[in-house]
């Protein structure tokens, strides 16, 4: 459950440029300190300790195998193909509707149809994911490894011990 929720908070806070700025309409700026630094609860995603540069713990490279048609959910695995791993009020389940804060129809291109990828999009409130032909400007493409990133974020970053993550420009993980 706890990678479930790194993921979350990965794919909201972690996974931005890797120079520590983030981009609006106005063009770049810095983000200055993480909205994760001063949370208590930060700590809920597994990985190393918070850095005394950013405040939040850096992610790593992920390279796990795919798993086809199916969504790790806490100790659950979701069949894809009619379920999705829905978290509310913190307890991670395998359902066919969703209303939490985390929903995650897929976890990766496996589980999407041939020429799709997984998109996430976070938002305030948590995490969806779906499939489709591109993620937009405002989503991140969801892997296991390298070999599923597009050539312009070639690395699968993700909180340490996570078999899920985002692709992600090169020198963003460590």
């Amino acid at each position: 459950m706890r990678s479930l929720l790194g993921l979350a908070m990965a794919l909201l806070f972690v996974n931005g440029c890797a120079d520590g700025t983030s981009s609006s309409a106005d063009g770049p700026r810095d983000s200055g300190p993480r909205a994760d630094a001063a949370r208590p609860d930060a700590n809920v995603a597994d990985g190393p300790d918070p850095t005394p540069d950013d405040g939040g713990p850096r992610p790593s490279a992920i390279d796990a195998s795919a798993t086809p048609n199916r969504v790790t959910c806490g100790a659950q695995s979701c069949d894809t193909t009619t379920q999705h791993c829905c978290v509310t009020t913190m307890m991670p389940a395998c359902t066919t509707t969703c209303g939490g804060m985390v929903d995650l129809a897929c976890d990766g291109p496996e589980d999407c149809a041939s020429n799709q990828v997984c998109c996430a999009t976070p938002s305030m409130s948590g995490v969806r994911s779906a499939c489709a032909q591109d993620c937009t400007m405002m989503q991140i493409q969801l892997c296991h490894n390298a070999s599923q990133c597009p050539s312009n974020r070639p690395v699968c970053c993700g909180p340490m011990g996570a078999t899920t993550g985002g692709c992600s420009p090169s020198g963003a993980c460590n």
